[in-house]
């Protein structure tokens, strides 16, 4: 049995195993909320979770912004014969910016019950990393 106090009515109450990381309703106030998926670990109130979930959200339409831009410069790049229109030096200024929805989607891995989203959101932001590690680098070395 998962023992754990309700984040509602603050109650000690008991589930059965199958319910780690599934929602569930308090069987004393009737609050929903995400059991834990480990020992040690709260649950999470059905309108916590509803928060983490619009950040989540919101990094994973930053990493599709920054992936559709970095992609626009991947392809002028390439049209160009290899010359940016953008300096590098603006490049690397912007090198860390992929980092912000990987830090997110690190964070809400298991405070959200959209697993799903938390790897799209993360593989876009991996590939908008690559993207202006390529851009970058390549511009600085055929400099």
């Amino acid at each position: 049995m998962l023992s754990l106090d309700c984040p509602h009515c603050r109650k000690r109450i008991e589930l059965d195993e199958s319910r780690r990381g599934r929602p569930s309703r308090c069987p004393r106030c009737q609050g929903m909320f995400r059991a834990p998926l480990f020992d040690g670990e709260a649950g999470i109130a059905a309108s916590a979770a509803g928060r983490g979930d619009t950040v989540l959200l919101a990094a994973a339409g930053f990493a599709v912004l920054g992936l559709v831009l970095t992609g626009a410069a991947l392809l002028t790049y390439f049209a160009g014969g290899g010359r940016l229109l953008v300096p590098w030096n603006a490049l690397l200024v912007t090198l860390p910016l992929p980092l912000i929805p990987i830090g997110i989607t690190w964070y809400a891995v298991r405070r959200t019950q959209r697993q799903g989203l938390v790897w799209v959101a993360r593989i876009l932001a991996y590939l908008w990393l690559a993207g202006q590690v390529y851009l970058t680098f390549r511009s600085v070395m055929n400099r």
